[in-house]
C-alpha cells in the first residue's frame, strides 16, 4: 500500500528497504481533486500492525512481532513506540520520515529502546566485533539512528548514537577501564554508517573521551583521553593514548597493546594500531605492586615496544618484542620497591 503511494517518490529509499511482514488493519483518507480550484491532493491514514516482522537489510536489523500503529502522509510517516522483539529480547522501536521528524534537516530517523545483550549490537557491526573481548553482559541501552537531507535533495551520512548506563555489563579492559556489573559508568557513542563515512566519538562519563575516525582498511585512527581533555591536536596515524588516570595496570595495557602492529600495518583483531601513549597515573601497578605518582610513555618501534617509566620510586625503559620468546630487557635509573614488598 505505501510503495503504490505517492510517498514512494520521496521516501522510496526507505520504505523499499523497510521490509513489513504479515497483516495490519489499514484506515486510509484520500482528497482528490478534480481540479485546481479545490486544493492539493492529500492523504492520511494509520496501518495497525500485530505481531509483524519489520527488516531492513542496510542496518541488519530483523525485529518479530512487531506490535502498534504506523501514521502517514504525503509528506512522511512515523511509528511510535512500536512493541519488537530483537533476538529474543523485548525492545520499543520509533521510526519517522518526511515531514514526521523531529528535526526538518533530517530525512528519516529511528530509535530502540531495550535492555539487549551486547553481543547482539556488537555482532551487527564487524568493525565493532573486537570490543566484545572487553564488553560483555546485558543493559538498557537507548539507539538513535538519524539520516539528514542531502543538498539537492536525497540522503545524507547517516549517523548512528548510542547511550546506556552500563548498569549490568562488565567492562573488563585493565584499569582504569574496569568495572563490575553492578557499577554505572555513563557510556556515549556517535558514529558513522558505514563507519569509515565519519569521525567516531566516545564518551565513558568523566573517565575518558575517545575522538577518532575509522579508516577504510578497519584500523582506527584518533585520541584517547582520559581525564581533563585539551583541545583536540592532529595526532597523526594510529590511536594516540593521553592523559591523567588514579591508577593504571602496565602489564594489562602493554597485552592490550601487543594485539596491536608496531610495523603501521592494521590488525583486524585489534581494530586499531597504537600511535602512542602517555600517561601520567597517580598509581602505577606493575606485577601487583604499586608505585605512587609515575609517568608511563609507550611507542611502537619495528619489532618491538618501548616502554618508559618516569616517576619518584620508579624510572627506565624496557623494549617488550613482539616475539616474546626473544626476551623482554630492561634498564632502570631508579627503582624503590613499595614498602612491605618483597
Amino acid at each position: 500500500l505505501l510503495l503504490d503511494s505517492p510517498l514512494r517518490e520521496r521516501h522510496g529509499e526507505h520504505l523499499e528497504a523497510l521490509g513489513i511482514g504479515g497483516r495490519g488493519r489499514v484506515a486510509l483518507g484520500l482528497h482528490i481533486p478534480l481540479k485546481a480550484e479545490l486544493g492539493a491532493f492529500r492523504m492520511d491514514g494509520t496501518v495497525d500492525l500485530a505481531d509483524a516482522r519489520l527488516t531492513d537489510p542496510r542496518w541488519d536489523i530483523d525485529f518479530s512481532r512487531a506490535t502498534g500503529r504506523i501514521r502517514f502522509s504525503e509528506r512522511g510517516f512515523s511509528a511510535e513506540e512500536l512493541s519488537v522483539v530483537m533476538d529474543g529480547q523485548l525492545g520499543s522501536l520509533s521510526l519517522a520520515a518526511g515531514a514526521f521528524t523531529s528535526d526538518a534537516a533530517l530525512a528519516f530517523e529511528a530509535s530502540l529502546r531495550g535492555r539487549f545483550d551486547v553481543d547482539s549490537l556488537l555482532s551487527r557491526q564487524a568493525g565493532l566485533a573486537w570490543l566484545s573481548d572487553w564488553l560483555a553482559g546485558r543493559t538498557d541501552w537507548s539507539i538513535g539512528l538519524r539520516i539528514p537531507e542531502a543538498p539537492g535533495g536525497g540522503a545524507g551520512v547517516p549517523r548512528l548514537f548510542v547511550a546506556s548506563s552500563l548498569e549490568g555489563a562488565t567492562l573488563s579492559a585493565p584499569a582504569p577501564l574496569r568495572k563490575g556489573a553492578e557499577d554505572s559508568l555513563p557510556l556515549a557513542v556517535s558514529l558513522a554508517l558505514p563507519l569509515d563515512a565519519g569521525p567516531l566519538e566516545v564518551d565513558l562519563g568523566q573517565l575518558m573521551r575517545l575522538r577518532g575516525r575509522i579508516m577504510p582498511g578497519g584500523s582506527l585512527d584518533g585520541s584517547l583521553d582520559f581525564g581533563p581533555v585539551a583541545e583536540s591536536v592532529d595526532v597523526g596515524p594510529g590511536l594516540h593514548v593521553r592523559g591523567q588516570v588514579p591508577a593504571l595496570d602496565v602489564a594489562g595495557w602493554v597485552a592490550f597493546a601487543m594485539r596491536a602492529p608496531s610495523d603501521g600495518t592494521a590488525n583486524a583483531g585489534a581494530g586499531f594500531q597504537l600511535g602512542s601513549v602517555d600517561i601520567t597515573a597517580g598509581q602505577l601497578d606493575v606485577l601487583d605492586n604499586a608505585f605512587v605518582d609515575a609517568r608511563l610513555r609507550v611507542r611502537p618501534r619495528p619489532g618491538h615496544w618501548q616502554v618508559e617509566v618516569e616517576g619518584a620510586e620508579l624510572a627506565g625503559e624496557v623494549r617488550v618484542p613482539l616475539d616474546l620468546e626473544e626476551g623482554i630487557e630492561g634498564r632502570f635509573a631508579r627503582v624503590h620497591w613499595p614498602s612491605g614488598r618483597a
